[in-house]
């Protein structure tokens, strides 16, 4: 469920359900980005996921899974080439 959609600058949902059998911990928990400016004409990302905390079983694998994630949105957006999925 999309929580807040502001575009250019914010993006909030919360996992209502989850189709992966590994991530049942995702289900109530909160990701969002916000984008903020920057003064030499660039943007800082910010990334939360409220929620996912190191108590949850899917802790270890959805952190590495989302700093694989962040890493590959960084290449796209500096060198127009992501990294998919599973490809280091």
């Amino acid at each position: 469920h999309v929580d807040k959609a502001q575009r250019a600058s914010a993006v909030r949902w919360t996992v209502l359900a989850s189709p992966l059998e590994l991530e049942p911990d995702w289900v109530g928990t909160t990701p969002s980005f916000e984008l903020t400016p920057r003064d030499n004409g660039g943007c800082e990302v910010h990334f939360r996921h409220h929620g996912l905390t190191p108590h949850l079983e899917c802790f270890s694998n959805c952190r590495a899974g989302w700093i694989q994630y962040l890493a590959s949105l960084h290449d796209y957006v500096e060198s127009g080439q992501g990294r998919p999925a599973g490809r280091m």
